[in-house]
């Protein structure tokens, strides 16, 4: 888009611009509400609302994340660590994510599912997620967005079809699944609570390692590829 307002392109390419309003998709006064949780005026208005033109490298939501620090290799947890679940169902594309837990908080994302969730019945994602998760530990318990439990026109919410492929799968000790409401005005301290956990100390030793006590409280395994694809 720089390029073409320098006059760096060609007759083939040309620019168009829209925001949050011209999607017909969404609720105005969903967008109002979520306007109301910025700061009037602040970048990130600017670039998430009204999705103006920024330079390149900057608007990163979470600019501490770093791959050499945060992605650690494919391996399994201390076994005493326990494992919860996380997942979104997306309008377009969902995502699952199994996570290991230590016992002084540390969180480590150590599987993701993302593709299948594609054109996918909530059903058969739960029995399809069972199934390629059966070399980890079940989940004690799985947290999804509220959006799960609205009422869709159908006959069971996403919620109730999903919970029925996990009995289908686990039988008796199926993890249950936990809605996550959205209080008013919550983004803004989640986002924080999100540095908190990726924030590191920059303390090596010669090798030039992390110092253990100086690495985030929050770390994710080489394979899953989206998180660290889409994270920062």
């Amino acid at each position: 888009c720089t390029e073409l307002e320098e006059g760096k392109r060609d007759s083939r390419w040309e620019q168009f611009y829209g925001t949050a309003f011209d999607n017909p998709k969404l609720d105005k006064a969903e967008i109002n509400d979520l306007i109301a949780e910025y700061v009037p005026g602040s970048l990130d208005l600017d670039q998430e609302v009204y999705a103006r033109l920024r330079e390149a490298g900057a608007g990163l939501a979470f600019p501490e994340w770093t791959p050499e620090v945060h992605v650690v290799p494919t391996r399994e947890p201390p076994r005493h660590w326990k494992y919860v679940a996380a997942m979104d169902w997306g309008y377009r594309q969902g995502a699952y994510g199994l996570y290991a837990i230590g016992p002084e908080g540390q969180i480590e994302k150590v599987w993701e599912y993302y593709e299948g969730f594609r054109n996918t019945h909530a059903k058969k994602a739960a029995k399809d997620i069972a199934s390629a998760s059966q070399a980890f530990p079940r989940p004690e318990y799985i947290a999804a967005d509220t959006q799960m439990w609205s009422e869709i026109g159908s006959a069971e919410t996403l919620a109730e079809e999903f919970r029925e492929g996990l009995n289908e799968a686990y039988g008796e000790h199926a993890p249950p699944l936990l809605e996550m409401k959205h209080l008013a005005n919550s983004r803004k301290p989640k986002k924080n609570l999100v540095h908190r956990y990726l924030a590191w100390t920059d303390m090596r030793d010669e090798a030039g390692r992390v110092q253990p006590w100086c690495r985030p409280m929050y770390r994710v395994q080489q394979r899953c590829t989206h998180t660290i694809r889409t994270l920062k």
